[in-house]
């Protein structure tokens, strides 16, 4: 089994920058075009530590619609930045 780990993405809302300056979002874009041209592909990748930045259910839909863009399915592990009831609101199907 091939496992890619990404962690720390701190996405925030669209228009926001990680302490007024950081991209996380663009970041996380250019992590997946990279994990999408493995090859082999890897059979999951693990979303670990501060998935959002704030723990806001918009954040986590912003997620969401990056980490679609997978070619592998996904496992979601949330930090301490994260908050269980927003993250389970953004993604009701993810285990």
């Amino acid at each position: 089994m091939l496992i890619a780990q990404i962690t720390d993405c701190h996405v925030k809302r669209e228009g926001r920058l990680v302490y007024g300056k950081i991209d996380s979002a663009t970041m996380l874009e250019r992590a997946i075009l990279r994990i999408n041209a493995l090859n082999p592909q890897p059979d999951v990748v693990i979303a670990t530590g501060d998935l959002v930045d704030g723990g806001e259910v918009a954040e986590y839909l912003r997620l969401r619609k990056l980490l679609t863009r997978l070619r592998a399915r996904f496992l979601l592990l949330p930090g301490n930045h994260d908050r269980r009831a927003a993250l389970r609101e953004a993604f009701p199907d993810h285990p």
